[in-house]
């Protein structure tokens, strides 16, 4: 036996009118335009529609008499989108789309703008001002994503156009005029992009459907006004699925149209009422991957789902303001786990996004696999989620000491360094519960061959054993060698007058031109940070300083213990001194200290470089360059 939630019909809308925005969009950090309009000192304590429709109700609609049968169910996870004018705030949020990646568009229609969030929420950027130029808005309704993940946004009251944006929000191109002929719009509202990029729009005053390429040239159109079969009444949004058949909210005449591509009439559902496959004031409509449809039954306050021809699964929402609840929902967008992100039009005091995913039974069984599982350091390797029972949740253990991407359901993760096996475990939740999958032993990463190599810096130039030569510095500079971009591979810089010159890299002021420099990864990122020895002190950008050794001792920086994090160290008479590791003797006093690792096992070595020849301690030595060189050692290949 399943809960049915009774829909509690609290409240009748009010008409809004055509201003009501909030003024004074502070300009900050991904945020770009501002907002020009009427102040809205706070949110209205009654239920208002959105200014767009102008419906007469037929009456007091007939009591809710249906009941599910259907035991699918859905449970709140989050809600985010207070009133206001800030960085992830709404006023009036409208309509909502996903791009492939799960981020989320919205239309905030009050501050005239749109805003970019993750899946969870967090705020990412914004776009958007009153004004008729690119990039500004007259009255801003719908939202679509297509594969590329471009923006699509209908413009609609005076401006009656169509504005195609990049995913950061910058402008591409637009169509559209006010008109009732082909390309023009009276009030477009809603906006699909279909998977070959063709991109529909309710063209709601002309009553009707039109299709055009992704870059605006008209291809089609269909529907007039009436109650027919494939007529339309104030159509407020459109939504295409992987097989490319569209449907539309009839607002009008309170019903779903399904159509193939080309506008041929293929089924209808729905009708006024309260009823389980009843609709009270259409808004927002989306398709899941399975062709699933869910509509946003506004004067309802629930969101209803659908198959594909109609037949009626479920339902959830009733008026008010708690979790679940809602006070005007008018769109709806479902992500590729099946949760699904509600717009809650007239949110105050409420959240304006409220986020549901698929109750199940039972819990998930946990699996995945990776590609590929071997290789050389560092192996870069895409897991791909197979869990059964629709997971809400995902955290990865790699096996390292990594936890970039864990909690993503198909991370790519970079073993950077260090040979070795790794165990890779899945723990997969929803709300019935969690399930752990290990692989043992998953993930072989072995060294690549000859991880260092060495060279010298002479007159200006780096001399790389096995690479080509760079030139890069003044022969009076100190060479530094790391790895600036994470790419595994090193690159060649110089240390002059207290500043960092690194080559593919921006310039880094650091220290004093009388200090030591030493390069290391002082937080395991596996990319190079800079740092200077002083005094017997290392102080490091980015981390603690530390204390060790004396000032007359020749700083010395490697990975010990392999846990790929950068310890230091110093060279004194002959002896190597490795702060959290044993000294070793290797070398003579005048000599100068190299560390590089000799033999692929992911733990620093130590040399010396004396007389043109590296001396490698536990590998053979090499000969190159001249007594008067000053060595350098890296991955150069």
């Amino acid at each position: 036996m399943c809960l049915v939630i009774l829909l509690c019909l609290a409240c009748s809308p009010v008409l809004a009118n055509e201003s009501g925005v909030v003024n004074g969009l502070a300009g900050s950090d991904n945020i770009t335009g501002g907002i020009n309009a009427d102040v809205v000192s706070g949110p209205p304590g009654t239920p208002e529609t959105p200014p767009f429709l102008n419906i007469s109700s037929p009456g007091t609609p007939p009591a809710n008499t249906g009941s599910t049968s259907n035991c699918e169910s859905y449970v709140f996870v989050t809600k985010w989108g207070s009133w206001g004018n800030g960085k992830g705030q709404l006023v009036r949020p409208y309509s909502i789309a996903l791009d492939s990646s799960d981020n989320v568009y919205v239309t905030d229609t009050g501050n005239i703008r749109v805003e970019k969030f993750s899946s969870s929420g967090t705020f990412v950027s914004a776009w958007g001002s009153e004004g008729s130029g690119d990039g500004m808005f007259s009255r801003i309704s719908g939202v679509a994503v297509d594969s590329s993940s471009n923006v699509y946004i209908a413009d609609r009251y005076m401006h009656s156009r169509i504005q195609k944006f990049s995913s950061t929000g910058s402008f591409i191109t637009k169509w559209g005029t006010q008109g009732s002929g082909d390309g023009q719009f009276m009030n477009p509202y809603g906006v699909a992009v279909d998977s070959s990029g063709n991109v529909y729009v309710t063209d709601i005053d002309n009553d009707r459907i039109q299709k055009f390429s992704s870059t605006g040239s008209f291809i089609t159109k269909w529907g007039t006004q009436g109650s027919g079969d494939g007529q339309l009444w104030n159509p407020t949004d459109v939504a295409v699925d992987s097989s490319g058949y569209v449907y539309v909210t009839n607002a009008g005449n309170n019903r779903i149209e399904k159509f193939n591509s080309d506008g041929t009439f293929l089924t209808k559902w729905g009708e006024w009422g309260t009823g389980d496959g009843q609709f009270w004031d259409l808004y927002g409509i989306a398709v899941d991957s399975s062709g699933n449809v869910y509509v946003a039954d506004s004067h309802n306050y629930r969101i209803q789902k659908f198959s594909p021809t109609g037949t009626f699964i479920t339902k959830w929402g009733e008026w008010g303001t708690g979790d679940g609840q809602f006070y005007w929902p008018t769109d709806v967008a479902v992500d590729s786990s099946g949760n699904v992100y509600v717009v809650d039009y007239e949110n105050s005091p409420n959240s304006g996004i409220q986020k549901f995913a698929p109750s199940s039974a039972n819990p998930p069984v946990a699996n995945f696999v990776g590609t590929p599982t071997s290789g050389t350091a560092p192996l870069t390797v895409a897991f791909t989620d197979s869990s059964t029972n629709t997971p809400t949740a995902w955290s990865w253990n790699f096996g390292d000491s990594s936890s970039v991407n864990a909690t993503q359901r198909n991370p790519v993760h970079t073993y950077a360094s260090g040979a070795g096996t790794y165990t890779v475990a899945l723990t997969a939740t929803n709300s019935a519960g969690s399930n752990t999958f290990t692989r043992t032993n998953y993930i072989t990463v072995t060294a690549a061959s000859g991880v260092d190599n060495v060279g010298v810096f002479r007159g200006g130039v780096f001399y790389r054993n096995g690479a080509d030569a760079v030139v890069y510095g003044l022969s009076t500079d100190t060479p530094v060698i790391g790895d600036w971009n994470g790419d595994g591979l090193s690159e060649v810089g110089v240390y002059r007058g207290g500043v960092f010159y690194r080559n593919g890299a921006t310039d880094i002021v650091y220290g004093l031109s009388t200090d030591t420099p030493v390069i290391g990864d002082w937080n395991g990122d596996h990319i190079s940070e800079v740092g200077v020895y002083r005094d017997g002190v290392f102080y490091r950008n980015g981390a603690d300083a530390v204390v060790y050794g004396i000032a007359t001792d020749t700083p010395v920086i490697g990975d010990w213990n392999g846990d790929h994090i950068s310890e230091v160290g110093v060279y004194r008479d002959g002896v190597f001194y490795r702060n959290g590791a044993d000294a070793i003797v290797y070398g003579l006093s005048n000599d100068t200290p190299v560390i590089g690792y000799w033999n692929g096992d992911g733990i620093s070595e130590v040399g010396v470089y004396r007389g043109g020849v590296f001396y490698r301690n536990g590998a053979d030595a090499i000969v190159y360059g001249l007594s008067t060189d000053t060595p350098v050692v890296g991955k150069w290949i």
